[in-house]
């Protein structure tokens, strides 16, 4: 749990300029954990080291202008787990993400 929610954490500090230069923006975090997604659906973990790894996540989308939109995938389906599959191929060939009805709900800051 605590790596994926501190790869939500490096997204968003690699994203961050970018996402901040604009007024508003629209922004789909997909993860393949439901313990993240739901953190970040309500702004914290149930585990502490979770809410360690996701705190600056989720106090930068705080001070952000932008609706964000949670959804998960099946890990087998996610083409950013490929590599650690031995499967590098697989991003590079699927071509296109397809993910089913996956959205949770939207960030609301508190």
């Amino acid at each position: 749990n605590e790596l994926e929610g501190a790869a939500v954490r490096e997204a968003l500090q690699a994203l961050g300029p970018a996402l901040q230069d604009s007024e508003t923006t629209d922004l789909a975090i997909v993860v393949d954990n439901t313990s993240v997604a739901a953190a970040i659906r309500r702004g914290k973990a149930d585990a502490e080291r979770l809410n360690v790894a996701l705190a600056p996540a989720l106090e930068q989308l705080r001070r952000m202008r932008c609706i964000v939109t949670i959804g998960y995938i099946k890990s087998i389906e996610n083409p950013a787990d490929a590599p650690s599959r031995g499967q590098p191929e697989f991003m590079c060939t699927c071509g296109y993400l397809r993910i089913s009805p996956i959205v949770i709900s939207r960030f609301t800051a508190s």
